[in-house]
């Protein structure tokens, strides 16, 4: 897929031309982790770690579409429950075990689901690509901004009866890419139940900076 989103802009001087070009490919996401935890609370800080890593292995053993190695826990963490800030409880201590979920995103709504009825919840949900497919997309759109210069600078130089001769430079600069999937992660937490939602492409953009030398027409 490619992205509409295209710009350039171009600078004229007496024997050169700098045209920065900004191209993007687009494709849909190949993977999602999902970030969870579940919280243990109990009277001493060593049971509440126990309950936690427990109701941790009962997520994991409800979970059957994905591999052991796609589950990992993140951070554990036990506090003493601040009477005025911490959560309302009557524990003294409480016990956060976070983990993130590996898989494909077709598999989102169904592990949501499983891991919020095991109890967990769910803090965010990322999406990803592959690093072959990221390297093909920025390749494609760096050789798309570049042409895409090229084009724009040959129209100037025509125009005042110039042509191009070689290059002079090419810079990279800064672009930004993006993962407009955070509106779909929300959605996807507050109705975990909608197993056919499709997240938006991610974008990869490339912008360049072209100089080219130019020459009598």
């Amino acid at each position: 897929m490619t992205c509409a989103s295209e710009t350039d802009d171009i600078e004229m001087s007496n024997r050169t031309i700098t045209t920065e070009a900004t191209a993007c490919r687009s494709r849909q996401p190949q993977k999602a982790t999902i970030e969870a935890m579940i919280v243990g609370n109990s009277s001493d800080p060593a049971s509440a770690r126990a309950l936690v890593r427990d109701r941790t292995e009962t997520i994991r053993g409800s979970i059957t579409t994905i591999s052991s190695e796609q589950l990992q826990t993140v951070e554990i963490r036990v506090d003493e429950v601040d009477d005025l800030f911490g959560p309302e409880t009557d524990a003294d201590y409480r016990a956060e075990e976070t983990f993130a979920v590996r898989c494909h995103p077709e598999q989102l709504g169904a592990l949501v689901t499983e891991i919020t009825d095991a109890g967990g919840t769910v803090q965010r949900v990322e999406f990803g690509l592959q690093p072959a497919t990221r390297q093909q997309l920025q390749d494609d759109a760096l050789e798309a901004a570049l042409e895409r210069a090229r084009e724009q600078a040959e129209r100037i130089a025509a125009t005042e009866g110039l042509r191009l001769s070689r290059v002079h430079s090419v810079s990279t600069l800064p672009a930004k890419s993006s993962n407009n999937n955070a509106d779909f992660a929300d959605e996807l937490l507050v109705d975990a139940g909608r197993k056919q939602l499709t997240p938006t492409p991610i974008e990869v953009a490339e912008r360049v900076e072209v100089i080219y030398q130019i020459v009598d027409g």
